[in-house]
């Protein structure tokens, strides 16, 4: 019985979060009188603020997407039925605001039977 080990084992929350090496950009929790915490924990970002916007389809090619629509004379809705999408998602990408999605642009040409210039 000597290999058994018979210390109890506590299970309790760290008040404190723990100290690192950037322990000066981290905004630090408090704790208030209902005993919950209160700050964001996260970390400060120094990038100089520089936010780099994700690759969008682009007007020109949203212009591509509603012309051949439009010669196949279907509405956004029914286009968007036929490729089992949302219509915002039509939309988005007509007006050139989406997300770039190479697989989903493949989906357009698939359905309007056109070739897109990217």
């Amino acid at each position: 019985m000597d290999t058994q080990d018979w210390k109890p084992v506590v299970f309790k929350k760290n008040t404190v979060p723990l100290k690192n090496k950037d322990a000066d950009k981290v905004v630090p929790f408090k704790l208030n009188s209902n005993k919950t915490y209160e700050g964001s924990g996260k970390k400060i970002n120094d990038d100089d603020g520089d936010v780099v916007k994700p690759l969008t389809v682009g007007i020109e090619i949203g212009k591509q997407i509603a012309m051949a629509r439009t010669t196949k004379k279907i509405t956004q809705k029914q286009l968007s039925t036929q490729m089992n999408l949302l219509p915002k998602v039509i939309q988005q990408n007509e007006n050139g605001t989406a997300i770039r999605n190479n697989a989903l642009l493949a989906q357009f040409e698939k359905a309007l039977g056109i070739r897109l210039k990217r």
